[in-house]
């Protein structure tokens, strides 16, 4: 679809009503242009997600169902980008911790999804909890983690309400199962845990019980 112009989709469109009726003609002409016009925010975590290959591959699925513009959440990552030679297509300029790159995709896009390689897939998902409880108003627009989309037990998280109308396409175009969370208040309810941990993704102290870990503050 990214590589179709509105020009050639209306040509397209004009050719089809000879063979269908207008308004099935006119029905598929409005969803193509809503694809194109639709904005996709993707903020990538980490640079295990860079280093894999993993972040232009999601990158190109997504590219599939409207514009994308990846941000890079966070400090580390950077060099994994100028490494890859991504530095043209995701934005390394803004120096901005991931919930406060979240937050600005909010003003910009209509889905917001982060992307990232935890420890293991539940350090991951708990590094997405932590992000969320930072953000100010959780629900501003579907928000949908991509957790370690190319290791055994990747999967999508939804973190907010607003994600359940996107999880089951996206699902389809990754390939990847689709995580039940627990019931969601205002935002994903995240535990205080005495700290045990210093480390973004749990690694420092991975004996521990997952849920008893905590998260240096600095990385959200």
């Amino acid at each position: 679809m990214d590589h179709i112009t509105r020009k050639n989709l209306i040509r397209a469109i004009f050719k089809s009503q000879i063979k269908e009726p207008y308004s099935r003609a006119k029905f598929i002409y409005v969803f193509h242009l809503n694809q194109l016009k639709m904005k996709i925010s993707l903020v990538i975590h980490g640079p295990e997600v860079i280093d894999s290959g993993e972040a232009k591959r999601i990158l190109e699925k997504l590219s599939c169902i409207g514009k994308v513009e990846a941000r890079l959440g966070g400090t580390m990552g950077k060099t994994a980008v100028l490494d890859a030679r991504l530095e043209n297509v995701i934005d390394i300029s803004r120096h901005l911790k991931p919930s406060a790159c979240i937050e600005y995709s909010f003003g910009v896009s209509d889905l917001v999804c982060l992307l990232n390689r935890g420890k293991t897939v539940e350090t991951g998902r708990i590094f997405g909890e932590m992000v969320t409880a930072h953000l100010r108003e959780p629900e501003t627009k579907p928000l949908i983690q991509i957790e370690s989309p190319g290791c055994i037990g990747g999967k999508l998280i939804p973190l907010n309400k607003k994600a359940w109308e996107w999880m089951e396409k996206l699902s389809e175009i990754f390939g990847l199962p689709t995580e039940i969370p627990l019931p969601f208040n205002d935002s994903v309810c995240v535990e205080k845990c005495p700290e045990t941990s210093t480390s973004p993704t749990g690694s420092e102290n991975h004996l521990s019980p997952l849920r008893f870990q905590t998260f240096n503050r600095k990385v959200f």
